[in-house]
């Protein structure tokens, strides 16, 4: 019988910049639209470092750890990918708050829950309450959560562990006022190390931030690669097509799937600070040693921009999954437990990858190309967190489109389907020049932004894969 699931209470030291008390002044009027009475501001930064001992509350397994901040927020801070030796999320070498947060100070890295109003939540370095629970199956969760003050409303999420999967789930609570309807703005905000050869794997055609755009390709350029994104940016991607995105570094082999019901939870988006000078200001800014990194964030809405009534004492509730992988050379998708990442043609053959969650006596996995007749493979034992590959040969100029895994059983374990994504560029479009006088707000704006794209570094030597 597998190991129960380790939960215990903690403490850690970490360089930690020091934080004045807060404001002894509610906030009526904050940053415009923003005001928050009870709370007051967290303004009192400084650029004074010393050793802290933080609190943390441990969930570990045989192939994860995580470990949660539950005075900072209930922030999961780091994620550790045991059977890789990799932390998945980024992990800051401090605590180095900047006035970014609702009520100001904010810190980066690890996996922050934010719920109320629109910005980094009001709570995200306060303490929270929390509880440990453990499952009769051995599995064992930690439960975060709080009332958002000046709306009364109250959010909660439990993160939940099992002995033997190298997975970490959530399932989130929200909850509406008890008499007058609060605000419903819901992200869940993971922070990841990126490098030149990262690249996020969002399944749709068309984005979002400031002005809507093609996706991948905009202006020449695949931004599904970070370092093709000059400009800091929000990438909000609309009417997504899959409940899965992934992310992956192809320099350390490593990366993470995120799951999510695309209906109960259809916000998808990557955030940047930029890979120009800007960009890498804010890295510095963020942490002592200039970590560059990227936001993956999963939404209740399409995008920030939005917010819906939350009805009184309405709860509403979803679920997450958040899976590290290794050696998978990429991703293509995931179901249920299973991770598969499908290589690009070479040679006449591509190579499947395929990774599980959970241990498994073996699967039997039917390839599918144009020419229709499967290529079948029978894998062996498999090992949560240990991919195996396997080669499919294939006639010129086809690839595999589509690939069917079965249990022993024929239990239909994943029914993955190539995704095609767009190669249109609508800003690589002609345009006719606008009259000034005769065009409206809408159509400046759009010319504005499109302008703005334009000045980017175009040409393939910025858009080339690997």
């Amino acid at each position: 019988m597998p190991s129960a699931v380790n939960v215990h209470v903690e403490s850690i030291e970490v360089p930690t910049y020091v934080l004045g008390p807060d404001s002894p002044y509610p906030a009526f009027h904050w940053r415009g639209w923003r005001g928050h009475y009870p709370f007051s501001t967290k303004l009192d930064l400084s650029t004074r470092k010393r050793l802290v001992k933080h609190r943390i509350i441990v969930l570990e397994n045989a192939y994860l750890r995580a470990e949660i901040l539950p005075d900072m927020g209930g922030r999961v801070y780091r994620l550790y990918d045991k059977v890789a030796g990799q932390e998945t999320l980024m992990v800051p070498p401090s605590f180095k708050f900047q006035n970014i947060a609702l009520r100001g100070a904010w810190i980066t890295g690890g996996i922050e829950f934010n719920f109320g109003y629109r910005s980094h939540t009001a709570v995200t370095c306060s303490p929270v309450s929390w509880a440990i629970r453990k499952d009769a199956d051995g599995g064992a969760s930690v439960w975060v959560g709080t009332v958002i003050r000046p709306m009364e409303s109250r959010w909660t999420v439990r993160i939940g562990l099992k002995p033997e999967r190298s997975a970490l789930d959530m399932e989130i609570f929200t909850m509406g006022p008890l008499v007058l309807p609060g605000m419903m703005y819901w992200w869940t905000n993971a922070a990841v190390e990126v490098g030149d050869r990262s690249r996020f794997y969002y399944y749709g055609t068309y984005a979002g931030d400031y002005a809507p755009h093609s996706w991948p390709w905009t202006d020449g350029m695949d931004f599904s690669w970070p370092r093709n994104r000059i400009f800091g940016a929000d990438m909000f991607l609309m009417e997504p097509q899959r409940d899965y995105l992934g992310f992956y570094d192809f320099q350390r082999q490593h990366g993470l799937a995120q799951t999510a019901n695309r209906f109960h939870s259809p916000g998808q988006k990557y955030f940047t600070w930029g890979a120009n000078q800007r960009g890498r200001f804010w890295d510095f800014l963020l942490s002592d040693t200039g970590q560059t990194y990227c936001e993956i964030q999963r939404g209740r809405l399409p995008s920030q921009g939005r917010t819906e009534p939350l009805p009184p004492m309405v709860t509403e509730s979803w679920t997450e999954t958040w899976l590290p992988i290794n050696h998978t050379e990429g991703f293509s998708g995931t179901e249920g437990d299973l991770v598969i990442s499908v290589g690009p043609p070479e040679d006449n053959a591509a190579t499947i990858r395929l990774l599980s969650a959970v241990p498994r006596k073996g699967v039997r996995l039917e390839a599918f190309s144009e020419a229709g007749s499967p290529d079948v493979w029978e894998t062996g034992a498999m090992t949560p967190g240990k991919p195996l590959a396997h080669r499919v040969a294939l006639a010129a100029g086809q690839s595999v489109r589509r690939a069917m895994v079965t249990d022993t059983d024929g239990t239909v374990l994943m029914d993955w389907r190539e995704f095609d994504f767009s190669t249109e560029d609508w800003y690589k479009r002609g345009h006719q020049h606008l009259d000034e006088d005769k065009a409206s707000l809408e159509e400046l704006f759009t010319e504005a932004e499109r302008a703005r794209f334009a000045i980017w570094p175009n040409g393939t030597e910025h858009a080339v894969g690997l």
